[in-house]
């Protein structure tokens, strides 16, 4: 399948960000590049249907306007980003075909296309448990609500009537979860209680209960995103039916890298099941992760030595079969890696670095977008005094 290209043209910090999606497409840059904003576009483009009929259905009004519609979906006062008209007008192109904004109601709902996991997820738990879409004001941005209603919903569901969350055998490998409890949980366990007519989660070792609010600032960026896996990842099936695009922001908050390379298990078998995955990141471990699995993939290995080699890098046991097929199989996918920074114009530009070559010319490319470069800038500097002081005692 050829790869979906799609663009933002003069939308808030972008000058342009042209993004040709792949099986797994990571997004790179400093704060404030635009890559949310882009990812938010992303999601409209392919759902815009059911985002406004979502937003109807919960007695959210727009009128004409597309600043207020805007305002209401990215959050209050971002409508301004959106530029109708002039030379530097605001564009949006999906597959090579330029989009409007449209302001009416769809009159029936469509089925999803996408599932966006935010990176303010862990807020949805603030009181211990998902809020409904309503709960939230008019003033956050529509992800955020719309993910805890999927998780809210999810829970709620009666075949979904969990006492315990983590670790529920029939739920993930067997091996992606020792995994997960090795890197973020340590035998610990995550419970529904249910106590003075309200529910939460807790985390419990033996009579012991942690209430959320308590736990590492790890474990409550984690539980959301879990619970997020739990409904892309049915036991039994490929893939929940409709859903095509996951959209995941910064995986790594509060993560050791050990627990960052468990989290990309669990992205690798989102691909593996065919969801294509879009994710932006700061960490330089999901690259490294990348850049090893084009390396191996260029090599003349069968694919079971892949699988071997990349479950050596992620903690995964290779003994076990389907672990070694699911993360030897990404070799065979496309993986984009696009760089979001500002050039010199003071607007922002994206950039291919999908080769990660570390001896490519482009700095860009050999830095990894400046996430490998920070590093080996430190090193250059320490290298340089300890070569012209080392020697000088003070």
């Amino acid at each position: 399948m050829a790869s979906l290209n799609f663009s933002l043209e003069n939308l808030g910090p972008i000058g342009r960000a042209s993004v040709s999606l792949g099986d797994l497409t990571v997004l790179v840059g400093p704060q404030a590049t635009g890559k949310s904003l882009f990812l938010q576009f992303l999601t409209y483009a392919l759902d815009s249907s059911p985002v406004k009929e979502t937003m109807d259905r919960h007695g959210l009004f727009w009128g004409e306007n597309v600043g207020d519609l805007l305002d209401l979906y990215l959050g209050h006062g971002m409508g301004q980003v959106w530029k109708p008209l002039g030379r530097d007008r605001s564009l949006i192109t999906l597959g090579g075909q330029p989009m409007d904004i449209d302001v009416s109601v769809p009159k029936s709902a469509e089925r999803w296309r996408t599932y966006y996991i935010p990176a303010q997820r862990s807020l949805i738990f603030r009181d211990g448990w998902p809020q409904p879409f309503s709960s939230y004001s008019v003033k956050d941005p529509f992800v955020v609500r719309n993910f805890s209603e999927k998780i809210r919903s999810f829970l709620d569901n009666p075949a979904n009537d969990m006492d315990q969350i983590f670790p529920i055998h029939g739920k993930l490998k067997e091996g992606l979860r020792d995994a997960l409890d090795r890197a973020i949980f340590h035998g610990v366990s995550v419970s529904q209680e249910r106590s003075s007519g309200r529910r939460e989660l807790s985390l419990s070792s033996g009579r012991e209960r942690v209430s959320y609010m308590s736990w590492s600032t790890g474990q409550r960026e984690f539980v959301p995103l879990l619970l997020g896996m739990y409904d892309l990842i049915p036991a039994g099936r490929i893939s929940v039916k409709g859903t095509e695009w996951v959209i995941l922001e910064e995986i790594e908050a509060g993560l050791h890298p050990k627990g960052i390379f468990s989290v990309m298990s669990l992205v690798l078998e989102l691909v593996q099941r065919g969801y294509k995955v879009v994710l932006s990141t700061h960490s330089s471990h999901v690259l490294d992760l990348l850049w090893g699995i084009g390396v191996i993939a260029g090599l003349s290995l069968p694919v079971e030595e892949r699988g071997a080699a990349l479950c050596d890098i992620l903690g995964l046991p290779s003994s076990n079969t389907a672990i070694r097929e699911m993360v030897g199989g990404i070799t065979d996918r496309d993986i984009k890696v696009f760089y979001f920074d500002y050039g010199e114009s003071g607007k922002v530009y994206s950039k291919d670095i999908s080769s990660l070559d570390p001896g490519d010319d482009d700095y860009d490319v050999a830095g990894w977008g400046g996430l490998s470069g920070y590093s080996g800038h430190v090193a250059d500097v320490v290298a340089d005094k300890v070569s012209r002081w080392g020697s000088h005692v003070i």
